[in-house]
């Protein structure tokens, strides 16, 4: 404000000229929203807050909360980031959701907890976003946008049907997954339908949203974001078929007895149509997708390649 007079974003743009004042202005903003974002390595906070927060605030958190300052880096990078040294500090930005997406995945397939595994997952799909800043392209924003829209739908039901599993089982722990779905077939079936969607597999939301970053990256003669983006999906499925496969394998006949502190079918409800209903949405999102990009095209931000 100090150096331009305004708050207003296209007016800062048209203002801010290059200067060390604006440039560090600029990157402390950058430096803070990429913590509240969780972007690696600022993203310690993220899985501990999932770890311990009930389901709905972990629906919230990963599917809007984050996103939101996304979206302010994203308005903050196109309309004001002219002071800064485009090149290099996109090139950063990607790289650190390359990192994101590498990272996330192998720490969601070590991990022994449920919510964890989630939460990592989550640190892992942001790093898609970052990949905006190096492609820029209108290719870019459109697919990053529209993974965002998949990612939330399909992270909301994750973390619902996770939480309702979590209160029935009494524990996370994938190994007292064995079984689920006999007994929780609805919250079972909800987080293998948004896991279709975070894999990126047809015909989901999240293959339209990584098919069509795929595309971005290719005619940008990207390769390296190529080859990213495919080991983001193969590690996805790593942990996401990791879930599944417990939960719909057979288990042995003691552990087919409830046990202390188990909840009994059908408490979960309303959070578990809930769940179905998100991932339902999740895939729905990949079959009616055009008129979501539609509406995405208006909102197009200034200086991106066609």
């Amino acid at each position: 404000y100090g150096q331009t007079g305004t708050l207003d974003l296209y007016q800062v743009g048209e203002r801010l000229g290059e200067g060390a004042l604006a440039t560090t202005a600029l990157a402390l903003m950058i430096t803070g929203l990429l913590v509240k974002s969780a972007i690696v390595p600022l993203h310690v906070w993220l899985p501990a807050a999932h770890g311990k927060a009930p389901g709905p605030v972990s629906a919230v958190l990963s599917a809007l909360v984050v996103k939101v300052t996304l979206y302010i880096l994203i308005r903050l990078w196109f309309w004001a980031g002219g002071a800064l040294d485009e090149g290099l500090a996109a090139l950063v930005l990607g790289l650190l959701g390359a990192v994101a997406i590498v990272y996330g995945s192998i720490a969601a397939i070590v991990q022994t907890r449920l919510k964890m595994l989630v939460a990592y997952s989550t640190v892992a799909q942001l790093g898609y976003v970052m990949l905006l800043f190096p492609l820029a392209s209108t290719a870019a924003f459109r697919a990053v946008t529209f993974h965002v829209l998949a990612h939330g739908v399909a992270k909301a039901a994750m973390f619902l049907a996770a939480a309702n599993l979590l209160a029935a089982l009494g524990s996370d722990r994938l190994q007292r997954l064995v079984g689920a779905d006999q007994r929780y077939p609805v919250n079972v079936l909800a987080f293998a339908l948004a896991g279709v969607s975070i894999m990126g597999l047809p015909p989901s939301g999240g293959f339209v949203a990584k098919w069509m970053l795929l595309e971005a990256a290719w005619q940008s003669q990207g390769w390296g974001w190529v080859a990213v983006i495919s080991a983001g999906s193969l590690l996805a499925a790593v942990y996401v078929f990791r879930v599944v496969a417990l939960a719909y394998a057979q288990p042995r006949p003691a552990r087919s007895v409830r046990r202390p502190g188990t909840t009994p079918r059908g408490r979960f409800g309303a959070t578990s149509v809930a769940a179905l209903g998100l991932a339902v949405l999740a895939i729905v999102l990949g079959i009616a997708s055009a008129p979501v990009l539609t509406l995405i095209d208006l909102g197009l931000p200034p200086g991106l390649m066609p």
